[in-house]
């Protein structure tokens, strides 16, 4: 009887899920890379694409899985520019 209340009461966690904005699958939070632009140096460089490790920094966030074809992409010079909303 104790049992069968304990085990109603424990629900399981909730895991955010993200989408490869190339191949489309849905993975993880943790276990999926996060680029951001970058307007540090903006006047100079223009904005660059740079990784987000801890998934906290400020801008618009494109989520890329660790698969070398997506990976290739990424790298790529204007790939992910087009996937830009409002450029």
């Amino acid at each position: 009887m104790v049992d069968d209340i304990n085990s109603k009461t424990q629900k399981a966690k909730h895991v955010p899920m993200r989408m490869c904005v190339f191949c489309r699958k849905k993975f993880a939070k943790k276990d999926i890379i996060r680029y951001v632009f970058s307007r540090k140096n903006e006047e100079q460089y223009g904005e660059t694409l740079e990784v987000d490790i801890a998934q906290t920094k400020e801008g618009r966030g494109y989520y890329v899985c660790s698969s070398q074809e997506c990976q290739q992409k990424i790298t790529q010079k204007g790939s992910i520019r087009h996937k830009r909303k409002g450029a």
